[in-house]
């Protein structure tokens, strides 16, 4: 039923992890995000029916996933663990592979929970691979929003609008949120690697993307343009970028999906399968916060900043874990961050489908009936670069080895790993010659 191949990278290097890596890769390289995508047409007509108010809640499927998958998946990993905690001689080695195994273990069962509609085993396992929101960071972004309501308010000249009483409804969340001892965002400009005025078709940016892989001598990757999608993505599963067809976009906008793509992604997963490692290209357990944290960084330095990265994502989930004391399901989470949008200028239509597309991925792999329970996994954005502005801004030295591979600076765990291991900034200098 089931075969795999060996990877050819693994056959002309030595790796301390060559005996185990192409079963793990076979069985445990997935991403359970890429299973909760539904791009029928039906998803488009709950949308509708739903904004319009014809139904109460969205109809939520997941075509994608199977149990006989799901079952194979768990007895192959259980059967790896368990030859790699018997037969492996390295106790590093198979110390990190045990963290890894038990996290792709934790996502199949939480797929499996989505299958079941079991959304108190979902939330569980989420927050087991994920985590779940940081109260302090929480709180840092309920005083940003209550800065930016307070300004909507008092500079509108009218108090009887719809943008004002929804930035009021707003505020009255943000009331009893304590302080945060989060370092307050320091404003940055953009860099003009090239002209941020012209416009560019997806064909540009296929090919300026193509251009970067190349300057980098990054291998085995592939740049397609997708009617399908909605946004610039990369996978990291089969090495794809995938652009939509109808994107334009300034060039100041592609140099920054370059240094966040290409620069960060790509290159660390280049990095990381050529290291003694080969687990560090698809990725130490829980390596996301420091994955998106370093690639929205990068982002930020050409793009210009106003506030740490990933504000939607944090927000939308932690409204529905209910930090303020108030768990939500998709409904409650949906209703608040249409007047956010509202109160920030939008239209309703346009707040709407905002708010629509925000709790889209805040709940899926959910039923959205159950409040408290929703995915986890879009905290790492905010809590990651938050994180990695930390690090850089305290001069600490972890930051010469960022592009080794794909983990989290940020994660004793991994230093820990890195360091037992004797991997360095010397071998990101081997690797570039």
């Amino acid at each position: 039923m089931h075969t795999f191949e060996k990877s050819p990278i693994s056959e002309k290097n030595e790796y301390l992890d060559k005996k185990w890596y192409d079963r793990f890769e076979f069985v445990g390289g997935f991403q359970p995000y890429t299973y909760f995508d539904d791009i029928s047409q039906d998803r488009e007509n709950q949308k509708k029916l739903f904004i319009n108010g014809e139904i109460e809640y969205p109809q939520l499927d997941y075509p994608r996933i199977n149990h006989n998958e799901l079952d194979y998946r768990e007895q192959e990993l259980v059967k790896l663990k368990k030859d790699i905690l018997t037969e492996e001689s390295d106790s590093t080695v198979r110390q990190m592979y045990r963290w890894k195994i038990n996290e792709k273990i934790a996502e199949v069962r939480m797929m499996r929970a989505t299958l079941d509609g079991n959304d108190k085993n979902f939330d569980r396992y989420s927050s087991f691979v994920y985590g779940t929101p940081e109260k302090n960071i929480h709180n840092y972004t309920m005083w940003k929003i209550a800065q930016k309501m307070h300004d909507i308010i008092s500079s509108s000249e009218d108090s009887a609008t719809q943008q004002v009483a929804a930035a009021q409804r707003i505020i009255y969340l943000t009331k009893n949120a304590p302080p945060s001892t989060i370092v307050p965002h320091k404003k940055t400009d953009p860099i003009h690697f090239i002209s941020s005025q012209e416009q560019y078709t997806s064909d540009d940016i296929k090919k300026a993307f193509e251009n970067a892989l190349y300057s980098k001598k990054i291998e085995g990757w592939d740049v397609l343009l997708d009617p399908h999608v909605k946004a610039i993505s990369t996978s990291q599963d089969d090495k794809k970028i995938k652009i939509p067809t109808d994107q334009t976009i300034s060039g100041l906008k592609i140099q920054s999906l370059i240094e966040h793509e290409i620069f960060t992604h790509a290159q660390r997963r280049s990095a990381g399968d050529r290291t003694k490692i080969h687990l560090l290209g698809l990725g130490l357990d829980r390596y996301a916060k420091g994955e998106e944290g370093l690639a929205t960084y990068r982002e930020g330095q050409i793009m210009g900043e106003s506030d740490y990265a990933g504000f939607g994502g944090h927000f939308t989930t932690s409204l529905a874990k209910g930090l303020d004391g108030i768990k939500r399901d998709f409904i409650g989470v949906f209703d608040i961050i249409k007047d956010y949008h509202i109160a920030i200028g939008k239209d309703v239509d346009k707040a709407s489908s905002l708010a629509w597309n925000l709790c889209m991925r805040t709940f899926r792999g959910t039923t959205g009936h159950t409040p408290g329970a929703c995915f986890t996994k879009d905290i790492a954005y905010r809590e990651g670069n938050i994180g990695i502005h930390t690090l850089i801004n305290n001069n600490d030295s972890e930051q010469a080895r960022f592009l080794i591979g794909k983990y989290d600076p940020t994660n004793p765990r991994h230093i820990w790993i890195l360091d037992q291991l004797n991997i360095t900034e010397n071998d990101l200098e081997k690797l570039a010659q």
